[in-house]
């Protein structure tokens, strides 16, 4: 079975929704699989926009150097996300957001309303990339960041999609 992964997610990342990002939860992922995981998108970063904070302070930071804003986000002194614009392969993707929460996870935000089914396609390879990193990654779309019925649809493709990529 072909997963036609534009008709079974396009409700997902069509509709333009303001204010709301939802996030792909990459579990199982340690500190130094984040970091090669950031630098492979980096590698192709179109445009970076970083909303880190200083938790100390809550000043904003700004870094200078792709290596700083990913040494940042993966400290323990900032709190935010990076956006980036970037490719996988051949297909270029909208602006992605990565945060890291914590030491065994990372989650990749999206805007809606900016994707077209070669930009989707390319976010989930993507995903199976870093799904290939590691026996104990788990990829789902985060609760509490879009509507369950959002989460179960998403969670499904990807599954098909994994099996059809076998």
């Amino acid at each position: 079975m072909i997963v036609d992964v534009w008709a079974e997610l396009q409700a997902l990342f069509s509709p333009m929704i303001e204010n709301l990002y939802p996030g792909i939860q990459i579990q199982g992922v340690d500190r130094d699989t984040q970091q090669y995981i950031l630098q492979f998108v980096c590698s192709e970063l179109r445009d970076a926009g970083p909303v880190l904070d200083d938790m100390e302070t809550g000043e904003p930071l700004y870094p200078q150097t792709v290596p700083d804003m990913i040494d940042s986000l993966l400290s323990d002194k900032v709190d935010g996300m990076v956006w980036v614009e970037t490719r996988m392969e051949r297909f270029p993707l909208p602006q992605i957001g990565f945060f890291a929460p914590s030491g065994k996870s990372l989650s990749v935000h999206y805007i809606s309303g900016m994707w077209d089914p070669v930009a989707l396609i390319g976010f989930m390879e993507l995903l199976r990339w870093i799904n290939d990193l590691g026996d104990h990654i788990q990829i789902e779309m985060e609760q509490g960041t879009a509507p369950e019925s959002w989460c179960k649809q998403f969670n499904r493709t990807w599954q098909a999609y994994l099996s059809d990529k076998g």
